[in-house]
């Protein structure tokens, strides 16, 4: 359910109230075991629905000069249920919630923006356990606030200039990523849109951003070539490169995962006996940007003034990829603590 009231007081300010919520039930969940040479059962945990209720408030103001104009925004909402991660599902509590608050200033292509969110959160896990054989807590709290600046100029009649920039500042503070609890991160972009001719346009820009996770500036091209036979179609061939920096937890993930051995495994004389014992998960702070070129040759038009038709082919390439992984196994010469057989036998 969703609901807005809106409404202009005079010719120079406007406000608009919303909120509403909703609400899911439970996904059914696979049962009995995995098919696999193991015959692995599927974790035996209770899928949750999740409530999302929420409440937003802006208000406009326009200037008398006609080009001015000034958007103050605000809100809050909740939710609950369950979050995938790399170290398995988490059931988000209630009362978990992000605010947010925001000024977007423009006076015609000139604009000033500004944000800031507020997340505050506890979740449990449901299939890792901690050494003590708690179910891991996920305990978060973000602060953002970021500042972003944009421009759009001419020259001449064959070139339109866009530029711009950002600075974000991040405050945490993660049980799960306890050694980091603030990042600072930032870039700017030009790009120029060139008018070849009335059937070429040719777009070449770039983006360069700085992360504190990352060691180097980090650079994003991209170009594209445009050309419109007609002024309802186009076809257009374009490489870009974006890239993905390594979060908090990438970095600083710094917890144990209790993991159960059945030694029926090993010794069928031992069948039914588990033993437990600790899997570090530890973050790495030495990790590189996750990058992407992405290359696609496309066509969109519209057929007759009544149908728009386009088609894409894309062809993506990733390099560094950041994933869980594992990268050190318990050995005999050096078995997991309080492991009840000879070390041989590992």
């Amino acid at each position: 359910i969703a609901g807005s009231w809106a409404q202009a007081v005079n010719d120079r300010w406007a406000y608009k109230v919303s909120g509403g919520g909703s609400t899911q039930d439970a996904f059914a969940r696979p049962t009995g075991t995995i098919p696999n040479s193991f015959n692995t059962p599927y974790p035996a945990f209770k899928n949750q629905g999740t409530t999302q209720p929420k409440f937003d408030l802006r208000v406009d103001y326009d200037h008398p000069d006609g080009r001015q104009k000034v958007v103050f925004g605000g809100g809050v909402a909740g939710t609950e249920g369950l979050i995938h991660t790399g170290i398995g599902p988490f059931d988000m509590q209630s009362g978990t919630t992000m605010a947010y608050a925001k000024v977007n200033y423009s006076r015609g292509p000139l604009k000033l923006n500004f944000f800031t969110n507020v997340l505050d959160g506890e979740a449990n896990n449901l299939l890792a356990f901690d050494i003590n054989g708690n179910p891991i807590k996920f305990i978060f709290k973000n602060k953002t606030y970021d500042f972003e600046f944009g421009n759009v100029v001419t020259i001449g009649t064959r070139n339109v200039i866009s530029y711009g920039g950002n600075y974000r500042r991040n405050n945490f503070d993660l049980s799960l990523a306890p050694r980091q609890n603030d990042r600072n991160e930032g870039g700017f972009y030009i790009q120029d849109e060139i008018f070849l001719s009335e059937q070429f346009r040719w777009i070449v820009g770039g983006r360069v951003d700085k992360f504190d996770s990352v060691e180097d500036w980090v650079f994003s091209p991209r170009t594209t070539l445009m050309f419109k036979p007609a002024a309802d179609h186009t076809f257009r061939a374009s490489v870009n490169r974006a890239f993905r920096a390594p979060s908090l937890v990438n970095n600083y993930l710094d917890t144990a995962i209790v993991n159960q051995l059945n030694l029926g495994l090993i010794n069928p004389l031992l069948n039914g006996v588990n033993y437990n014992f600790p899997v570090a998960a530890v973050g790495n702070d030495a990790l590189k940007q996750e990058e992407m070129t992405a290359y696609e040759i496309g066509y969109s038009g519209v057929i007759a003034k009544r149908a728009t038709i386009s088609a894409a082919v894309y062809y993506n390439i990733v390099k560094t990829a950041i994933f869980f992984r594992q990268v050190a196994s318990y050995r005999a010469s050096a078995p997991p603590p309080r492991w009840p057989l000879p070390p041989a036998v590992l």
